[in-house]
């Protein structure tokens, strides 16, 4: 009978203390590295990425608010999203810009298309879909909280933030809507202070709550 096979096992794998992550101002709830943090940190940063519509913006919105579909925005409340330049000549695509609108009335996006080197007018199409929020929404759903009664001496001095989370189910009450989840931090903590669901499309602050609170409830269950 032949020898068995054996094959031995693998060393074992000393494991390294990894650099903390680098935050200014420090968290102040994070565990003392172990091991050594240099005496200087060299930020890094990128070049800024040019925009190839940078100079013919404003006539491309001018051209997309000129078509009849765009005439009803005037009579409502509109965000405008933006535009973006698609298509690669490389591969032989079409080169086309699409100007984006959340239509609040319609509780709808308004998509034209237009060529890229005409401004023709190709498409104007409707969609229930949620484009990415604009950092003027952004801003305008953190104010919103913040001017919450229940949330306005709470949040003073902290950091607003805000994250798109509309609903995706059609029977949702608030489907369509521009619905945002603001967070107020202190910088230097890990948590949240307060929070908020602001709804932008009817312009009115849902509800409000505070997320240290549910974490502490967590906690206090975990324990059990």
């Amino acid at each position: 009978m032949p020898d068995e096979l054996r094959m031995e096992p693998p060393p074992r794998l000393e494991l390294l203390p990894e650099p903390p992550p680098v935050i200014i101002p420090p968290l102040r709830e994070l565990p003392q590295f172990p091991g050594t943090i240099p005496d200087e940190i060299t930020p890094f940063a990128s070049d800024p990425v040019p925009d190839p519509l940078a100079e013919r913006r404003e006539a491309i919105r001018e051209r997309a608010f000129a078509h009849e579909r765009h005439q009803r925005l005037q009579e409502g409340r509109f965000v405008e999203i933006g535009a973006a330049l698609r298509g690669k000549p490389e591969a032989d695509e079409r080169r086309t810009i699409v100007h984006v609108v959340w239509d609040h009335a319609a509780r709808a996006a308004v998509q034209t298309t237009l060529d890229a080197d005409t401004l023709e007018i190709l498409d104007v199409v409707e969609s229930t879909d949620q484009p990415a929020p604009t950092s003027e929404e952004i801003e305008q759903a953190v104010a919103t909280a913040a001017r919450s009664e229940r949330l306005t001496r709470e949040v003073e001095g902290l950091v607003g933030l805000a994250l798109l989370v509309s609903p995706i189910d059609p029977e949702d009450p608030l489907f369509g809507h521009r619905v945002f989840d603001v967070r107020f931090f202190s910088p230097d903590e890990r948590l949240p202070r307060a929070a908020a669901l602001v709804d932008l499309t009817d312009e009115r602050v849902l509800r409000v709550g505070d997320p240290r609170a549910a974490e502490q409830r967590l906690e206090r269950e975990g324990e059990h």
